[in-house]
Protein backbone atom coordinates (compact mmCIF):
# COMPACT_ATOMS: atom_id res chain seq x y z
CA UNK A 1 0.00 0.00 0.00
CA UNK A 2 3.21 2.37 0.64
CA UNK A 3 4.02 1.62 -2.50
CA UNK A 4 1.17 2.67 -4.24
CA UNK A 5 1.19 5.48 -1.96
CA UNK A 6 4.79 7.03 -2.82
CA UNK A 7 4.45 5.99 -6.44
CA UNK A 8 5.59 9.46 -8.53
CA UNK A 9 4.54 9.50 -12.17
CA UNK A 10 7.92 11.13 -13.33
CA UNK A 11 9.61 8.17 -12.39
CA UNK A 12 7.88 6.51 -15.49
CA UNK A 13 10.42 7.27 -18.52
CA UNK A 14 9.15 10.18 -21.19
CA UNK A 15 8.54 7.94 -24.39
CA UNK A 16 6.39 5.07 -21.84
CA UNK A 17 4.63 8.38 -20.29
CA UNK A 18 3.55 9.51 -23.37
CA UNK A 19 2.41 6.05 -24.80
CA UNK A 20 0.21 6.26 -21.95
CA UNK A 21 -0.61 9.50 -21.94
CA UNK A 22 -1.96 8.48 -25.65
CA UNK A 23 -3.73 5.19 -25.26
CA UNK A 24 -6.00 7.55 -22.24
CA UNK A 25 -6.63 10.40 -24.29
CA UNK A 26 -7.51 7.85 -27.50
CA UNK A 27 -9.42 5.97 -25.29
CA UNK A 28 -11.43 9.36 -24.04
CA UNK A 29 -11.97 10.21 -27.98
CA UNK A 30 -13.58 7.21 -28.33
CA UNK A 31 -16.25 8.02 -26.46
CA UNK A 32 -17.59 10.57 -29.47
CA UNK A 33 -15.24 10.09 -31.95
CA UNK A 34 -16.52 7.05 -34.41
CA UNK A 35 -14.66 4.13 -34.60
CA UNK A 36 -13.56 3.25 -38.24
CA UNK A 37 -11.21 6.62 -37.37
CA UNK A 38 -9.66 5.08 -34.52
CA UNK A 39 -9.37 1.56 -34.88
CA UNK A 40 -8.25 -1.21 -38.06
CA UNK A 41 -11.24 -1.52 -40.22
CA UNK A 42 -9.95 -3.60 -43.86
CA UNK A 43 -12.39 -1.40 -45.75
CA UNK A 44 -11.53 2.27 -44.59
CA UNK A 45 -8.29 1.97 -43.38
CA UNK A 46 -6.75 2.10 -46.70
CA UNK A 47 -8.29 5.51 -46.93
CA UNK A 48 -7.78 6.34 -42.99
CA UNK A 49 -4.34 5.49 -43.21
CA UNK A 50 -3.73 6.90 -40.12
CA UNK A 51 -5.96 4.42 -38.26
CA UNK A 52 -2.34 1.82 -38.32
CA UNK A 53 -0.74 3.86 -36.00
CA UNK A 54 -3.51 4.51 -33.81
CA UNK A 55 -4.93 1.86 -33.43
CA UNK A 56 -2.70 0.21 -31.35
CA UNK A 57 -2.86 2.38 -28.90
CA UNK A 58 -6.60 2.75 -28.59
CA UNK A 59 -8.31 0.76 -26.20
CA UNK A 60 -12.31 0.04 -26.64
CA UNK A 61 -13.50 -0.26 -23.30
CA UNK A 62 -11.51 1.15 -19.47
CA UNK A 63 -11.33 -2.34 -18.46
CA UNK A 64 -8.71 -3.45 -21.11
CA UNK A 65 -7.29 0.10 -21.06
CA UNK A 66 -6.25 -0.48 -17.13
CA UNK A 67 -5.12 -3.52 -17.57
CA UNK A 68 -3.15 -3.20 -20.40
CA UNK A 69 -1.98 0.13 -19.02
CA UNK A 70 0.07 -1.21 -15.81
CA UNK A 71 1.54 -4.03 -18.56
CA UNK A 72 2.79 -1.05 -20.81
CA UNK A 73 4.12 0.81 -17.67
CA UNK A 74 6.31 -2.32 -15.90
CA UNK A 75 7.27 -3.37 -19.82
CA UNK A 76 8.64 0.38 -20.61
CA UNK A 77 10.26 1.47 -16.91
CA UNK A 78 12.20 -1.84 -17.93
CA UNK A 79 12.80 -1.53 -21.82
CA UNK A 80 13.33 2.07 -22.14
CA UNK A 81 16.00 2.29 -19.37
CA UNK A 82 18.33 -0.51 -20.87
CA UNK A 83 17.47 0.53 -24.73
CA UNK A 84 17.03 4.02 -24.21
CA UNK A 85 13.96 6.36 -25.14
CA UNK A 86 14.96 6.68 -28.96
CA UNK A 87 15.42 2.67 -29.32
CA UNK A 88 11.96 2.08 -27.53
CA UNK A 89 10.09 4.95 -29.30
CA UNK A 90 11.62 2.51 -32.31
CA UNK A 91 10.52 -0.47 -31.56
CA UNK A 92 7.16 0.46 -30.32
CA UNK A 93 6.27 2.19 -33.93
CA UNK A 94 8.01 -0.94 -35.75
CA UNK A 95 5.98 -3.25 -33.34
CA UNK A 96 2.76 -1.36 -33.94
CA UNK A 97 2.48 -0.84 -37.54
CA UNK A 98 3.88 -4.49 -38.76
CA UNK A 99 1.49 -5.76 -36.02
CA UNK A 100 -1.53 -4.51 -37.51
CA UNK A 101 -0.53 -4.25 -41.38
CA UNK A 102 -0.48 -8.29 -40.46
CA UNK A 103 -3.83 -7.71 -39.25
CA UNK A 104 -5.05 -6.14 -42.22
CA UNK A 105 -3.56 -8.76 -44.54
CA UNK A 106 -5.43 -11.68 -42.28
CA UNK A 107 -8.62 -9.97 -42.50
CA UNK A 108 -8.57 -9.91 -46.19
CA UNK A 109 -7.24 -13.62 -46.80
CA UNK A 110 -10.59 -14.22 -44.50
CA UNK A 111 -12.58 -12.60 -46.68
CA UNK A 112 -11.05 -14.01 -49.98
CA UNK A 113 -11.53 -17.37 -48.53
CA UNK A 114 -14.89 -16.89 -47.26
CA UNK A 115 -16.81 -13.77 -49.26
CA UNK A 116 -18.13 -12.25 -46.15
CA UNK A 117 -17.95 -8.64 -46.48
CA UNK A 118 -17.72 -9.13 -42.21
CA UNK A 119 -14.36 -9.24 -42.52
CA UNK A 120 -13.95 -5.96 -44.49
CA UNK A 121 -16.85 -3.85 -42.85
CA UNK A 122 -17.55 -5.06 -39.57
CA UNK A 123 -14.57 -6.72 -38.13
CA UNK A 124 -12.30 -4.39 -35.96
CA UNK A 125 -8.97 -4.62 -34.26
CA UNK A 126 -7.62 -2.08 -31.39
CA UNK A 127 -5.21 -1.85 -28.42
CA UNK A 128 -2.17 -2.40 -26.77
CA UNK A 129 -1.93 -6.20 -26.84
CA UNK A 130 0.47 -6.57 -30.08
CA UNK A 131 2.75 -3.85 -28.10
CA UNK A 132 2.44 -6.07 -24.91
CA UNK A 133 2.50 -9.35 -26.75
CA UNK A 134 5.95 -8.19 -28.41
CA UNK A 135 7.50 -7.19 -25.16
CA UNK A 136 6.95 -10.89 -23.73
CA UNK A 137 8.95 -11.60 -27.34
CA UNK A 138 11.61 -9.03 -25.74
CA UNK A 139 11.93 -10.30 -22.25
CA UNK A 140 12.50 -13.76 -23.17
CA UNK A 141 15.43 -12.22 -25.55
CA UNK A 142 16.75 -10.31 -22.64
CA UNK A 143 16.63 -12.58 -19.60
CA UNK A 144 15.85 -16.31 -20.83
CA UNK A 145 16.35 -17.88 -17.62
CA UNK A 146 14.87 -15.82 -15.39
CA UNK A 147 12.07 -17.56 -13.35
CA UNK A 148 8.50 -15.58 -12.35
CA UNK A 149 6.48 -17.04 -10.02
CA UNK A 150 2.64 -16.69 -10.49
CA UNK A 151 0.68 -17.01 -7.43
CA UNK A 152 3.53 -18.19 -5.82
CA UNK A 153 2.96 -21.41 -7.01
CA UNK A 154 3.75 -22.08 -10.12
CA UNK A 155 7.61 -21.30 -11.27
CA UNK A 156 8.16 -20.06 -15.49
CA UNK A 157 10.95 -19.12 -17.14
CA UNK A 158 10.99 -15.81 -19.56
CA UNK A 159 12.09 -18.05 -22.57
CA UNK A 160 8.69 -20.11 -22.03
CA UNK A 161 5.79 -16.94 -21.82
CA UNK A 162 5.71 -15.89 -25.27
CA UNK A 163 4.87 -19.47 -26.42
CA UNK A 164 2.71 -20.22 -23.62
CA UNK A 165 0.56 -16.95 -23.78
CA UNK A 166 0.29 -17.42 -27.83
CA UNK A 167 -0.59 -20.95 -27.26
CA UNK A 168 -3.59 -19.93 -24.60
CA UNK A 169 -5.00 -17.15 -27.14
CA UNK A 170 -4.57 -19.96 -29.93
CA UNK A 171 -6.93 -22.30 -27.75
CA UNK A 172 -9.58 -19.55 -27.53
CA UNK A 173 -9.03 -18.63 -31.03
CA UNK A 174 -10.15 -22.81 -31.66
CA UNK A 175 -12.69 -22.67 -29.49
CA UNK A 176 -14.41 -19.64 -30.85
CA UNK A 177 -14.54 -17.23 -28.14
CA UNK A 178 -11.62 -14.76 -29.81
CA UNK A 179 -10.85 -13.99 -33.67
CA UNK A 180 -9.24 -10.81 -34.74
CA UNK A 181 -7.72 -10.68 -31.09
CA UNK A 182 -5.70 -13.79 -31.66
CA UNK A 183 -4.26 -11.90 -34.68
CA UNK A 184 -3.08 -9.23 -32.93
CA UNK A 185 -1.37 -11.28 -30.76
CA UNK A 186 0.21 -13.68 -33.34
CA UNK A 187 1.64 -10.46 -35.56
CA UNK A 188 2.64 -8.80 -32.60
CA UNK A 189 4.73 -11.53 -31.20
CA UNK A 190 6.29 -12.87 -34.77
CA UNK A 191 6.66 -8.69 -35.80
CA UNK A 192 9.12 -8.52 -32.47
CA UNK A 193 11.11 -11.54 -33.26
CA UNK A 194 11.77 -10.55 -36.57
CA UNK A 195 12.70 -6.87 -35.77
CA UNK A 196 14.57 -8.58 -32.65
CA UNK A 197 16.31 -11.59 -34.43
CA UNK A 198 17.45 -9.41 -37.60
CA UNK A 199 17.80 -5.49 -37.43
CA UNK A 200 17.33 -4.44 -33.93
CA UNK A 201 20.73 -2.81 -32.61
CA UNK A 202 21.96 -4.21 -29.16
CA UNK A 203 25.35 -3.98 -27.34
CA UNK A 204 27.02 -2.64 -31.13
CA UNK A 205 25.46 -6.10 -32.30
CA UNK A 206 22.93 -5.93 -35.23
CA UNK A 207 20.14 -8.63 -34.61
CA UNK A 208 20.57 -11.99 -31.95
CA UNK A 209 21.46 -14.85 -34.13
CA UNK A 210 21.84 -16.99 -31.04
CA UNK A 211 20.46 -20.54 -31.17
CA UNK A 212 18.35 -20.09 -27.59
CA UNK A 213 16.33 -17.23 -29.81
CA UNK A 214 15.47 -19.26 -33.17
CA UNK A 215 12.13 -19.44 -34.37
CA UNK A 216 12.35 -23.18 -33.49
CA UNK A 217 12.86 -21.96 -29.52
CA UNK A 218 9.47 -20.89 -29.22
CA UNK A 219 8.15 -24.62 -29.57
CA UNK A 220 8.94 -27.49 -27.61
CA UNK A 221 11.86 -29.57 -27.84
CA UNK A 222 10.52 -32.69 -29.75
CA UNK A 223 8.85 -30.60 -32.66
CA UNK A 224 12.61 -28.83 -33.65
CA UNK A 225 13.34 -31.83 -36.10
CA UNK A 226 10.66 -30.55 -37.78
CA UNK A 227 10.48 -27.13 -37.14
CA UNK A 228 13.72 -26.35 -37.94
CA UNK A 229 14.24 -27.68 -41.61
CA UNK A 230 11.13 -25.45 -42.25
CA UNK A 231 12.07 -22.41 -40.78
CA UNK A 232 15.14 -22.29 -42.67
CA UNK A 233 13.96 -22.70 -45.98
CA UNK A 234 11.91 -19.55 -45.38
CA UNK A 235 14.38 -18.13 -44.43
CA UNK A 236 16.62 -18.68 -47.66
CA UNK A 237 13.83 -17.67 -49.56
CA UNK A 238 13.52 -14.75 -47.42
CA UNK A 239 17.19 -13.83 -47.99
CA UNK A 240 17.42 -14.46 -51.50
CA UNK A 241 14.02 -12.10 -52.08
CA UNK A 242 15.97 -9.54 -49.73
CA UNK A 243 13.62 -9.33 -47.22
CA UNK A 244 15.96 -10.71 -44.25
CA UNK A 245 19.75 -9.86 -43.96
CA UNK A 246 21.98 -12.97 -44.54
CA UNK A 247 23.52 -14.00 -41.71
CA UNK A 248 27.10 -12.24 -40.85
CA UNK A 249 29.97 -13.33 -41.45
CA UNK A 250 32.59 -12.83 -38.38
CA UNK A 251 34.90 -9.73 -38.67
CA UNK A 252 38.19 -10.18 -40.64
CA UNK A 253 41.68 -10.64 -38.48
CA UNK A 254 45.28 -10.06 -39.00
CA UNK A 255 47.19 -13.02 -37.68
CA UNK A 256 47.21 -15.73 -39.60
CA UNK A 257 46.32 -18.72 -37.06
CA UNK A 258 43.06 -16.21 -36.22
CA UNK A 259 42.65 -15.60 -40.52
CA UNK A 260 42.30 -19.31 -41.17
CA UNK A 261 39.75 -19.61 -37.72
CA UNK A 262 37.59 -17.12 -39.58
CA UNK A 263 37.73 -19.05 -42.81
CA UNK A 264 36.80 -21.88 -41.47
CA UNK A 265 33.77 -20.31 -39.52
CA UNK A 266 32.95 -18.47 -42.27
CA UNK A 267 32.42 -21.80 -44.17
CA UNK A 268 29.94 -22.70 -40.77
CA UNK A 269 27.74 -19.38 -40.69
CA UNK A 270 26.14 -20.77 -37.23
CA UNK A 271 29.62 -20.09 -35.83
CA UNK A 272 28.71 -16.39 -35.99
CA UNK A 273 25.73 -16.16 -34.12
CA UNK A 274 27.40 -18.45 -31.32
CA UNK A 275 30.16 -16.01 -31.19
CA UNK A 276 27.16 -12.90 -30.99
CA UNK A 277 26.12 -15.20 -28.34
CA UNK A 278 28.92 -15.07 -26.24
CA UNK A 279 30.11 -11.53 -26.41
CA UNK A 280 26.42 -10.55 -24.90
CA UNK A 281 27.27 -12.64 -22.27
CA UNK A 282 30.66 -11.39 -21.69
CA UNK A 283 29.54 -7.76 -21.87
CA UNK A 284 26.58 -8.29 -19.92
CA UNK A 285 29.30 -10.40 -16.64
CA UNK A 286 31.40 -6.95 -17.56
CA UNK A 287 29.16 -4.48 -16.35
CA UNK A 288 27.68 -6.40 -13.97
CA UNK A 289 30.99 -6.72 -12.66
CA UNK A 290 31.51 -2.79 -12.84
CA UNK A 291 28.28 -2.65 -10.73
CA UNK A 292 29.43 -4.30 -7.95
CA UNK A 293 32.51 -3.04 -8.05
CA UNK A 294 31.16 0.69 -8.44
CA UNK A 295 28.83 -0.66 -4.96
CA UNK A 296 30.08 0.47 -1.42
CA UNK A 297 29.63 -2.39 1.10
CA UNK A 298 26.50 -1.70 3.56
CA UNK A 299 27.58 0.02 7.23
CA UNK A 300 27.26 -2.96 9.59
CA UNK A 301 27.65 -5.73 7.01
CA UNK A 302 29.20 -8.95 8.52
Amino acid sequence: MASIKNFNPRSIPIATRSLLGAAIVLSLAGLVVPHEYLALRPATSFYYIWTFALAGLWEINIFSLAINSVGLVLSGKYFESHWGTKEFAKYVAIVNLSTYFGVLLATVFEYAVTMDYFWLFGSEASGLAGLLAGFLVSFKQAVPEHSIKVFNVISIRAKYIPSLYLLANFILFALRIIHVHFFIIFFGTLGSWVYTRFYKKQDGIKGDRSETFSFASFFPDFLHPFIKPLSNTVYKFAVAAKLCPPLRQPLPTTTPVAAAGSQQAASNPPAASDADAERRRALALKALDSRLASTPDAPGAR
